[in-house]
């Protein structure tokens, strides 16, 4: 009951008599915006969603996700790490 009383108020406004054709264009012209406004919304949402996941990517590619550092001297061979004593592994979420 409650959809068909929806459905002639909808066909009331947008499908009008003559003597209301502005009020029937009004409708037409709301309707049309409020369409684009959330197309706009989800078309900027999913452009965001893609860049954050882009920029996570590159920052994760330029300081990696385990920075080694040591107290005596440089590692410049990564074989060294191994044979430390203290090396904790960190497992991602």
């Amino acid at each position: 009951m409650k959809y068909v009383f929806m459905g002639s108020l909808i066909r009331s406004f947008l499908f009008s008599k003559s003597s209301d054709n502005f009020l029937s264009l009004i409708s037409r012209v709301c309707i049309f915006g409020i369409g684009l406004g959330v197309a706009a919304l989800v078309i900027v949402s999913s452009v965001i969603n893609g860049f954050e996941g882009e920029f996570t990517r590159i920052i994760k590619e330029v300081n990696g996700e385990l920075i080694l550092y040591s107290q005596s001297s440089l590692i410049q061979n990564p074989d060294q790490v191994k044979k430390k004593s203290i090396l904790f592994f960190l497992k991602p979420n």
